[in-house]
């Protein structure tokens, strides 16, 4: 299995040539850093590239075009192979095996996170949902670094006060980890409440946040 490393990019990018298993009409391309494969749209051409990033907090998965970051997930968490196929699905797109020219810039600017750096990612991003999904995530993207707020506060944030619960699934809808903050949202009472990556994770993420170096 060919194995690239981006030079220049800091030490979390790591990229694998992923396989194609098969060319009839469903095409199934396997990761090599996971069991599985993704389930692919019939028909549809090649458009997004998936890599593997080592992390302080461990893998993660990026999914990209030529253009914008779609999704950057924990590859250990169970609901992130789902949501790669939801992606896929959704955008009627299925995987290649280029190198998107992005993941050197997602590569760095989480690098630069991890080490305390930068405080914002600047990176283009794309995120697909409803129109109450877009808005829980702008909202989510007001929340600045080194601070939290609970649900009740975010759904106050765009006028829904009693919707609380939604707001939180969308949360729990979010493909954009880390660089769309959904860690920042804890429950009123100073529980963490519910993360995809895991409480520990973030935890680690609250905690990383509060002093900036």
């Amino acid at each position: 299995m060919d194995k690239f490393l981006l030079k220049g990019r800091g030490k979390f990018l790591q990229e694998k040539r992923v396989q194609l298993l098969s060319k009839n009409a469903t095409r199934r391309v396997v990761p090599p850093w996971r069991d599985g494969a993704f389930c692919q749209p019939r028909g549809c051409a090649p458009r997004f590239c998936c890599i593997a990033l080592d992390t302080p907090l461990g893998r993660m998965l990026a999914v990209a075009d030529s253009e914008r970051i779609y999704f950057l997930g924990f590859a250990d968490c169970t609901g992130t192979s789902r949501a790669i196929d939801r992606l896929l699905l959704s955008e009627q797109a299925s995987m290649g095996i280029a190198l998107a020219p992005l993941f050197s810039l997602l590569a760095e600017e989480l690098e630069l996170y991890f080490s305390k750096k930068h405080t914002e990612f600047r990176l283009p991003i794309a995120y697909t949902g409803t129109p109450f999904q877009k808005e829980v995530i702008a909202a989510l993207c007001k929340v600045p670094y080194g601070t939290t707020r609970s649900y009740i506060e975010q759904a106050a944030m765009i006028g829904r006060q009693k919707a609380c619960r939604a707001v939180a699934s969308a949360n729990a809808l979010n493909r954009l980890a880390i660089i769309i903050p959904c860690h920042r949202i804890i429950r009123q009472n100073g529980d963490l409440g519910g993360y995809a990556g895991g409480k520990e994770r973030k935890a680690w993420l609250i905690q990383h946040e509060k002093v900036l170096e």
